[in-house]
């Protein structure tokens, strides 16, 4: 069957440069106009001969974007787009990323950054500045709270 051997190559192509999600290769052989039987039947051979695993690579997604900074709403975004399923998203982000500490570890960061290169901030404004950073990259208000409230950012020019 020609029309699966071409999906094929193409879906190896794909696999080549990363992994990726089964939703991800079924979208992209369908921008190529593949039939659906025939899309269908290279994720069938891609799932059997393990080439495509959403469980391990929605895992592996969630361990990279963690490490890169990223927080659990940002993380779950991302996978939403790359069309893992709720049960799975929620299943990943239930692992213990340690997002505290990732948390805390960004905070400090920004704090040295803050005192060395921008002194004349006010305390409320590098707090500001930090809480708005840690929420642009998917963590929760709460808990950018309360790891600065533990850190003492609020009362950054007493330090």
């Amino acid at each position: 069957m020609k029309g699966f051997d071409k999906a094929l190559n193409y879906a190896f192509l794909l696999l080549r440069y990363r992994a990726r999600s089964k939703a991800e290769i079924d979208s992209r052989l369908k921008q190529k106009k593949y039939a659906p039987s025939v899309r269908e039947q290279v994720l069938k051979y891609l799932e059997e001969n393990n080439y495509l695993n959403d469980k391990e690579f929605a895992y592996s997604f969630a361990e990279y974007s963690f490490e890169k900074g990223w927080g659990p709403r940002r993380i779950d975004f991302k996978l939403k787009e790359l069309g893992i399923s709720p049960q799975l998203r929620k299943q990943v982000l239930d692992k213990d990323f340690a997002y505290n500490d990732r948390i805390r570890e960004i905070i400090q960061s920004k704090l040295k950054y803050y005192k060395s290169s921008k002194p004349v901030l006010s305390a409320e404004k590098v707090w500001q500045k930090i809480a708005m950073h840690l929420a642009r990259r998917g963590f929760d208000y709460s808990a950018i709270s309360q790891e600065m409230d533990n850190l003492g950012v609020r009362r950054f020019e007493d330090k």
